[in-house]
């Protein structure tokens, strides 16, 4: 459910890969947050005042006397510090760090794994290709969204940009691999291939819009003329200018 909310957020289609979508906004999946608070709980509760103590007690108690497979609530929390490669809860219990700071370091601890895990699943997905997965991250939205704010008329921009650098638009290709079409020819000229790069950059009956707004481009950035004859390139820039 909740990656589904994030999906919505973006107004992308359900067969939009998982890792892209956490990326794109900025956002730890559901685990990911379930277990910064497993954690941070971890370390408010060895640094317990009188009230807890009891509580705390019995923590370490089992944790020095069971195993990572203990069911109870200190178990969990062994194993879920195992999984990220922090330091064995019962040594924390021992050695208490500061709250504040101990809640810092799991998080920007969890945050990386989570990063570095979708990152890495994300290179896998041919249909990834235009996206630049070096600037992506769990701390905060790909500029595009980030540009876009919360002006309804930029965020709409925004989505129909954010279609086509993830390769979701609905172009004749992408419905005749969905078979939702019997050809994958361009509907509104004579190409025999309606992908990407022939919607944005070839068709030709799309050409006086494109004129008009490829102008404005070639003014503000005269560099993107170096360009011109690497389409896929160029179709990466015209999407993502922040793109390295």
């Amino acid at each position: 459910k909740y990656r589904s909310i994030v999906r919505s957020v973006q107004s992308v289609p359900p067969s939009t890969p998982t890792p892209i979508v956490y990326l794109m906004i900025g956002t730890l999946p559901a685990v990911a947050i379930r277990d910064i608070q497993i954690l941070q709980l971890a370390g408010q509760l060895a640094m317990c005042d009188r009230e807890l103590q009891s509580v705390s007690d019995i923590i370490e108690y089992n944790l020095a006397g069971e195993n990572i497979d203990f069911n109870g609530w200190s178990g969990v929390a062994r194993r879920t510090e195992a999984i990220y490669g922090l330091m064995d809860p019962l040594e924390l219990f021992q050695n208490p760090w500061e709250s504040h700071r101990w809640s810092k370091y799991v998080t920007k601890e969890v945050t990386k794994y989570w990063t570095d895990l979708l990152i890495n699943n994300a290179e896998t997905y041919p249909s990834l290709d235009s996206v630049d997965l070096s600037q992506l991250s769990l701390t905060s939205p790909h500029p595009i969204w980030a540009a876009a704010a919360t002006n309804p008329v930029s965020v709409m921009k925004a989505t129909v940009v954010t279609w086509l650098l993830l390769n979701v638009y609905k172009t004749g290709e992408r419905l005749y691999k969905m078979k939702k079409s019997s050809s994958a020819a361009c509907i509104l000229c004579s190409s025999p291939l309606d992908d990407q790069i022939h919607f944005t950059l070839e068709c030709g009956e799309l050409a006086e819009i494109r004129t008009q707004y490829f102008d404005k481009f070639s003014k503000s950035c005269p560099n993107i003329n170096n360009y011109l004859e690497d389409k896929k390139l160029l179709l990466i820039i015209l999407l993502d200018p922040f793109s390295y």
